[in-house]
C-alpha cells in the first residue's frame, strides 16, 4: 500500500522500486518549530554545492550539528555550533590532510592542520 502511494509497485517482498526525490527536506517538531534539515545542495554557475544534514537545538540553526560533503572536492565536514557563538570544524584540506578549527564566543580562532 505504502509503495502504491509513493508511486512504486509493490512486489512479493514489500516494497519495489520506490522513489522519493527531492532538494530539501525539513523536519518540524510539534509546535512547527525546524527541528532537522536533509539538504541536497544547490548548483550555482554550474559548481554543485554541499550536501548536508543538520540536525537544530531549540533556538534553531543559532545551536547545530551538520554533516556535509563538498560537491567538488567529495570532502566532508562535521560543523557544530553553539548559541553563544563558538563552534568546531572538523574536514580535510584539499591535499588530503585532516583539518579542524575553533572559533570561540569572543570570534578567536584556532586552525589545526597537522
Amino acid at each position: 500500500m505504502v509503495a502504491k502511494i509513493l508511486g512504486g509497485s509493490e512486489g512479493k517482498k514489500g516494497m519495489n522500486e520506490s522513489l522519493i526525490r527531492t532538494r530539501r527536506i525539513e523536519l518540524v517538531d510539534d509546535q512547527g518549530n525546524l527541528t532537522a534539515v536533509l539538504d541536497g545542495g544547490e548548483t550555482e554557475e554550474g559548481v554543485r554545492g554541499f550536501a548536508g544534514v543538520s540536525l537544530y537545538g531549540p533556538d534553531g540553526p543559532n545551536s547545530a550539528a551538520t554533516i556535509t560533503m563538498h560537491g567538488e572536492t567529495g570532502n566532508p565536514a562535521i560543523h557544530l555550533y553553539t548559541v553563544g557563538g563558538a563552534s568546531i570544524i572538523i574536514t580535510f584540506t584539499e591535499d588530503g590532510r585532516p583539518a579542524m578549527r575553533t572559533v570561540n564566543e569572543d570570534g578567536t580562532s584556532t586552525d589545526i592542520v597537522p
